[in-house]
């Protein structure tokens, strides 16, 4: 399609200007549990403009959908990095942090994919803020 090179550039520049946008707002956030709040939060914001019809046309389009998932394993390697420093810092339990990303991975992939969606009614935004809420909850407890 002569179009795709076009529309994934445009794509990622959007991106990457919500990932700046993620990022300054995390750079105002302290302390561990705050800090992964607050940059999982951030990233559902970025997504309440989008439509369920325009999530739905990027999970069905290849190139849409491919910068998409770059950028969901970016932000899952964020949060990583962010349990990692908790957990050094002895502000978060002792866990397998590449494993509880992985598992956040796979949760953003099934929100970015609408499964969370059709099986519980949430919209996007909604679904990371309850990511959020589980996730801090379960390294803090």
């Amino acid at each position: 399609c002569a179009g795709a090179p076009r529309a994934a550039s445009e794509g990622e520049a959007t991106a990457d200007r919500r990932g700046a946008h993620v990022e300054a707002e995390l750079a105002r956030s302290t302390g561990a549990e705050a800090r992964i709040r607050t940059y999982l939060e951030a990233v559902g914001r970025q997504l309440e403009p989008a439509s369920a019809r325009f999530m739905e046309d990027i999970a069905r389009t290849p190139v849409a959908r491919e910068v998409y998932e770059r950028n969901t394993r970016m932000a899952a390697d964020r949060v990583r990095t962010l349990i990692s420093e908790g957990v050094d810092a002895g502000d978060l339990r002792d866990v397998h942090a590449a494993f509880v990303a992985d598992v956040v991975a796979s949760v953003m992939v099934r929100i970015q994919q609408r499964q969370v969606a059709e099986a519980t009614g949430l919209a996007d935004a909604q679904a990371y803020r309850e990511l959020a809420a589980l996730l801090t909850h379960g390294l803090t407890t």
